[in-house]
């Protein structure tokens, strides 16, 4: 019996290797070309067999799910960092810059949050825990005066995939556009001057509901 739970500790190690072979692939493959990459394509970058591929995620959704899960909770866990960080002057247009490279050189992220994706329960948490994370960040930055006090969480998401669509046909050109843009959101985040916005911050909830229906 122990023979056997020996021989087999190789095999768990490969099939877990295997699996995040086909996640790595997978992530640059949808980052450089959006969702429509084949399980085949992702198998063959990965050193991988059709058939392993298919063991490990079953449907190409389920290894979308897991790739969006993954990149959600860094970004969550990197906000973190930038709270805990009490050198940073400007946690949230940090965040904001970070967020926005991220979705102009990884076009798959943008495609899998607004994807059916969203109704996997991990993904779905990894999200939540994401706006959490910014909701603490738009609190620090009203409590120091950096950011006005009449935006949420969901408005600094808008914002940020607003400027990485709109840069995107110049981002061949110009690479870093964006930044650019972010500037100018910054500017408008600010208190001075501010003037009243039309209509009420939108919620968590309203932000779920128009994903869910915009796929």
């Amino acid at each position: 019996m122990a023979a056997d739970m020996e021989a087999a500790r190789p095999l768990r190690a490969d099939a877990e290797r295997n699996r995040r072979r086909l996640i790595d692939a997978a992530a640059e493959a949808f980052a450089e070309r959006g969702l429509d990459v084949s399980v085949a394509e992702i198998a063959k970058r990965a050193g991988v067999g059709q058939g392993t591929a298919f063991r490990h995620f079953p449907t190409k959704e389920r290894l979308v799910a897991e790739i969006v899960r993954d990149r959600l909770t860094g970004l969550a866990a990197f906000g973190r960092e930038l709270l805990e960080d009490s050198r940073r002057e400007d946690p949230l247009l940090d965040f904001m810059r970070s967020l926005i490279e991220l979705q102009v050189q990884d076009r798959g992220l943008a495609e899998g949050v607004g994807s059916s994706v969203l109704a996997d329960p991990a993904v779905r948490e990894a999200h939540l825990e994401l706006l959490r994370t910014i909701e603490l960040l738009v609190a620090r930055g009203q409590e120091a005066g950096n950011v006005r006090t009449d935006i949420s969480a969901v408005d600094v998401i808008v914002l940020t995939k607003g400027v990485a669509a709109a840069s995107d046909p110049l981002c061949v050109v110009k690479p870093r556009i964006w930044r650019r843009y972010l500037d100018l959101v910054r500017d408008a985040l600010r208190p001075e001057s501010a003037r009243p916005l039309s209509g009420r911050p939108p919620t968590r909830a309203e932000l779920e509901r128009g994903l869910a229906e915009h796929h």
